[in-house]
């Protein structure tokens, strides 16, 4: 970082978590939940797993695959209250 502090994995994933590049995400019977930073800042804390995977937020995959950016938009499983 840029003040000299050496980040480890969980660290980086924390930070990401907090500027939403990142987001948590767990399959249930009832369809995806996903978790933003605004909602629970406390999905990041190194102490505690709380069973969520991470996946890099729908704002941004287009970014992340260029050859084809509607692709994302086919691939992209929403929640049954998206719209």
């Amino acid at each position: 970082m840029s003040n000299g502090l050496v980040m480890d994995t969980k660290g980086i994933a924390a930070f990401l978590y907090k500027i939403n590049f990142i987001t948590a995400r767990k399959e249930l019977p009832q369809g995806i939940d996903r978790k933003y930073f605004e909602e629970n800042r406390y999905l990041s804390n190194k102490f505690t797993e709380f069973g969520y995977d991470w996946e890099v937020h729908p704002a941004y995959r287009w970014a992340l695959q260029p050859e084809n950016p509607l692709q994302i938009f086919q691939e992209l499983q929403l929640n049954s209250d998206d719209s």
